[in-house]
């Protein structure tokens, strides 16, 4: 889903300069964003920092009006929905470029990927945390520079607020149990014995409420179409593995977590819901 259809208006060709504003922080950095992630920005930031990883001025990026690299595809950059940071140091290139001088030149090896990165997984994880997609988990290409906002203009908001009130975000929990709770009245008309692994899993710790949309998906597969874009392999290799073995090791992202719950949130709209048998 692009950036337009989540509801932040056109990006490039048609630009909206009037709606971006600078960051301007005292160690030199300039950082052009959309107005509503600022706030969220400069928090991130200052606990990126306050984690032990510097961001560095004259390498790091936001606003841009272009494209996607050899696309014609408007980049998340257009909208200023993306940071890149600290450039050099976080190449994009070939996965098989990453691969080839990870160990070689400098690389903290953030989640066991093969990549050249300085990036912690503290880092990673503070702005994943807070919807923002890490291109440093890109298959064919990955950008580990490259963060980008995946949320609506009103996610922004809220995410924003339990940051300033010093929680951590809670966008990807709330829309897993609204998810969740879309797959109890969907799988409902369905058997008994699913809704029961739906169930006894939701009641579990947060990784069981992943396993359980991860498992209920995957049984749904052939009634639904999730789009999830450049995270689809990865998420649907770990749905596939869940549902033929519920307690195989979790890999799934917070991102990915809030990736799932948003496609089956975005495909139960489609279908006539009934309330959900208290059995």
């Amino acid at each position: 889903m692009t950036a337009q259809a989540r509801g932040w208006g056109t990006g490039w060709p048609r630009c909206q300069f009037d709606k971006v504003s600078t960051i301007v922080r005292s160690d030199g950095l300039r950082l052009p964003m959309r107005d509503e992630v600022i706030p969220m920005v400069e928090i991130l930031l200052d606990r990126t920092e306050a984690s032990g990883y510097d961001v560095r001025p004259g390498e790091t990026w936001g606003m841009a009006c272009r494209a996607v690299r050899g696309t014609n595809t408007a980049s998340n950059h257009s909208w200023g929905l993306a940071v890149d940071i600290n450039a050099p140091a976080n190449p994009m290139a070939s996965a098989d470029w990453h691969r080839r001088n990870a160990n070689r030149l400098t690389s903290t090896r953030p989640f066991g990927l093969q990549i050249v990165t300085d990036l912690t997984e503290t880092a990673v994880t503070l702005w994943e945390t807070a919807g923002w997609r890490w291109g440093g988990r890109y298959q064919n290409r990955p950008d580990p520079m490259h963060f980008e906002f995946m949320g609506t203009p009103s996610a922004a908001a809220k995410i924003t607020s339990e940051l300033t009130h010093g929680g951590p975000p809670t966008m990807a929990d709330s829309a897993t149990a609204a998810a969740l709770r879309a797959h109890h009245v969907h799988v409902d008309k369905s058997d008994k014995h699913t809704r029961t692994l739906i169930r006894e899993e939701a009641e579990k710790t947060r990784v069981g409420t992943v396993k359980a949309l991860a498992i209920t998906a995957a049984k749904l597969k052939e009634d639904l179409t999730l789009e999830m874009g450049a995270q689809t392999d990865r998420i649907i290799a770990e749905m596939e593995t869940l549902a033929g073995d519920p307690d195989a090791p979790i890999a799934l992202t917070p991102s990915d977590v809030q990736h799932i719950a948003r496609a089956v949130i975005e495909e139960m709209r489609a279908y006539p819901l009934t309330p959900t048998p208290t059995d």
